[in-house]
């Protein structure tokens, strides 16, 4: 019953991190320091999310994701874009996100 509404707050939460304000960090940090802190939360998240008790902690996680994910996603797309040469472009983002939607 919950999942869905869980699935809605890191969603939510990404998008806010990418809309708000806050979003200037990704033009602070380098791209690998940002990609990294992402995948540290994301893991804490999973690792926390493993062994909630409550479904107040649950939300709690998911918010930790989804900060995670607003870090780690802009920060692997301009890797690709800085790392491929216009003509190889389409192609590494296209298998990005077929990965990307493919591990979904």
């Amino acid at each position: 019953m919950y999942s869905g509404i869980l699935l809605s707050t890191f969603g939510i939460t990404a998008i806010l991190i990418f809309l708000l304000p806050i979003n200037k960090i990704f033009d602070t940090f380098k791209h690998h320091n940002s990609m990294l802190s992402g995948m540290l939360i994301i893991g804490i998240a999973l690792i926390l999310l493993s062994s909630a008790y409550s479904l107040a902690f649950m939300f709690l996680c998911m918010v930790l994701y989804g900060t995670g994910f607003a870090l780690l996603f802009p920060s692997i797309n301009a890797l690709i874009a800085s790392h491929t040469t216009e003509k190889t472009r389409g192609k590494a983002f296209g298998l990005f996100y077929a990965f990307f939607l493919w591990a979904l």
